[in-house]
């Protein structure tokens, strides 16, 4: 015999304490309207999450059982057991009292506890070889030492932005955040899948559409695919993840990744909070700190670029699109797997989702090298940085412009700090014509002639000789 448990009154003391609902105090009885109740917003959170909590704590199944207990509870609320709830409550006309509420909860509880023995019974575990367990790395569900099996080992950056409209080149993923977490970024069941298919983790977004929540754009501006990870507004404690392995190269010394994220932030403890999380790894599965991004619902202290929102009456979180890079120079001609996690809360009822969008490039400042006559250049530093110094001139934007030839000196801070800033120079020379003779500059300033004569005799139409005229460059 199951004891009876007072659930439904510390359910209901939940609600009315977030709610304007009536409730009426007769000789200290508690009567509530049925109608109240049953809204589904506060279902699908407060019930569904409730039931969570007095589950980790039941001794209704076998403390080992007690996790699988709670996944199936959660797995299954929105096909069986939410409807189980409405029906039982629906019996009541317009109100329901304390004792009344307190039957209900016992009769809901025996029920999930009986299809969990069956459950049980009907799917025994296999008897696992503890010998052989060991922590690992999620990558490395793919088997980065065969080839056959990770498609992206000692292949280059390939498709980092998309744009093919599909997931060509990437590992896609999903599981679950654990019920009961001990510690933040909690993801199980890792299950490999492809684009589309169920549960519907993985997204590809095309087009001018903007985000239902935070009203920013669902691709990176400037692109026309990117990838949403996780199930959107959905919830269930799901987690999903892309990831992609490939060998640096000079071309993807730098590689720049973009995202935007959306958390709800229920507030509940940090571990058990919906997650975003940016991984970086070297073929050993050693963590490449100056890659790693993350973030937990409600942790983003001070940074600006995350905005408050309300849905459904609680408070979450966004951030529109970012870049960071992480510098890679130091991993050439090794593989390298970055990897991108999202996570909903632990107790089902709230989500998280991001949008994710990269690129592979080499470790320079981009444009071109020399001044010529149509004027001052531009020449760019990497994306995605935090801030950026150039010197001589002190400028503090990615992309300056340039008159003067000489030697430019950038240093450029990562989101991920100080510690991962790099330093990059370019020369820049300036190539002319100055009294009818074609001249090209040093770096210390002077200018080199060329032995070109631009005095042609008038009315001439024949093409000047080539004798004589040297065009090398002086160095």
């Amino acid at each position: 015999m199951i004891k009876k448990i007072n659930l439904f009154f510390a359910l209901t003391i939940l609600f009315f304490a977030n709610s304007n609902a009536q409730q009426i105090v007769k000789q200290q009885d508690l009567v509530f309207q049925v109608n109240e109740l049953l809204d589904e917003r506060f279902l699908d959170v407060k019930v569904k999450e409730y039931f969570v909590r007095e589950i980790r704590k039941t001794e209704f199944v076998k403390p080992i059982d007690n996790h699988e207990f709670v996944h199936f509870y959660i797995d299954r609320f929105q096909s069986k057991y939410k409807s189980l709830i409405k029906d039982k409550l629906s019996k009541f006309k317009t109100t329901i009292n304390q004792q009344q509420g307190e039957n209900l909860t016992n009769e809901i509880i025996v029920e999930i506890v009986n299809d969990f023995k069956k459950y049980k019974i009907n799917h025994p575990k296999e008897t696992k070889n503890l010998s052989n367990n060991k922590n690992v790395r999620h990558f490395e569900l793919y088997d980065i030492g065969n080839s056959e099996t990770n498609k992206g080992l000692n292949q280059p950056c390939n498709n980092a932005d998309f744009e093919t409209s599909d997931a060509t080149g990437w590992d896609l993923s999903y599981g679950l955040v654990d019920a009961a977490p001990t510690a933040p970024f909690s993801y199980t069941n890792v299950t490999a899948t492809t684009l589309g298919a169920s549960p519907g983790q993985h997204t590809i977004m095309t087009g001018a559409g903007t985000d239902a929540i935070g009203g920013f754009p669902v691709v990176f501006p400037g692109g026309t695919s990117s990838l949403m990870i996780g199930d959107g507004t959905g919830t269930n404690n799901s987690a999903a993840d892309a990831s992609q392995t490939f060998m640096v190269d000079a071309n993807s010394a730098a590689f720049s990744y973009s995202y935007a994220i959306v958390l709800m932030d229920p507030g509940h403890t940090h571990q058990e909070q919906p997650y975003f999380k940016v991984n970086m790894y070297d073929s050993l599965g050693n963590s490449i700190q100056c890659g790693d991004y993350a973030v937990v619902a409600g942790g983003s202290g001070a940074d600006p670029d995350f905005i408050p929102f309300t849905y459904g009456g609680e408070n979450g979180m966004y951030m529109p699109w970012r870049t960071t890079f992480a510098p890679l120079q130091g991993y050439i001609g090794q593989n390298v797997t970055i990897e991108f996690v999202v996570g909903d809360c632990s107790q089902g009822g709230h989500f998280g989702y991001a949008y994710i969008d990269a690129s592979c490039s080499s470790m320079e400042v981009l444009g071109p090298d020399t001044i010529t006559c149509t004027g001052p250049i531009q020449i760019t530093a990497p994306p995605g940085a935090a801030s950026y110094l150039w010197s001589p001139n002190g400028e503090t934007t990615q992309t300056i412009t340039i008159s003067t030839p000489g030697q430019y000196e950038v240093e450029v801070v990562p989101v991920t700090g100080a510690a991962c800033s790099i330093t990059l120079t370019k020369d820049i020379y300036e190539f002319g014509l100055k009294n009818k003779q074609l001249f090209y500059s040093k770096l210390d300033g002077g200018l080199v002639p060329f032995p070109v004569d631009f005095s042609f005799r008038k009315n001439e139409t024949a093409a000047p000789s080539k004798s004589g005229i040297n065009l090398s460059l002086p160095f």
